[in-house]
């Protein structure tokens, strides 16, 4: 047994599924969040939400390894970005989507 919840299991599922199809092995990050346990995840305060942004951002612009690694987790930037500056989630987000990216967000943090 691996200790997980159903959903925890689930989504571990989904992330080696992804990870199987678009692996980057230019960077160990994506490799350190496949590891990066789900459960227990930490609390981000509003510092961690502005660090995890301007990480996003300064990738995204470098076109860095990194921003493979942020595009094949399906961490969305827009998302991080909103919850930065003290927004919620992009406007038509569900709540499933926004529970997804947050368990996301927190993962790819803690990698």
């Amino acid at each position: 047994m691996s200790g997980l919840k159903p959903e925890e299991a689930l989504s571990v599922e989904q992330d080696l599924e992804r990870a199987r199809d678009r692996l980057c092995t230019r960077s160990d990050v994506q490799l350190t969040y496949l590891v990066t346990p789900v459960y227990g995840q930490l609390h981000l305060a509003a510092e961690h939400w502005k660090i995890l942004d301007e990480e996003v951002a300064a990738a995204q612009r470098s076109r860095s390894p990194l921003a493979t690694v942020i595009e094949f987790v399906g961490l969305d930037a827009g998302y991080v970005s909103n919850r930065a500056h003290g927004m919620a989630a992009p406007g038509g987000a569900s709540s499933k989507q926004i529970k997804e990216q947050d368990r996301i967000a927190h993962r790819f943090y803690g990698a």
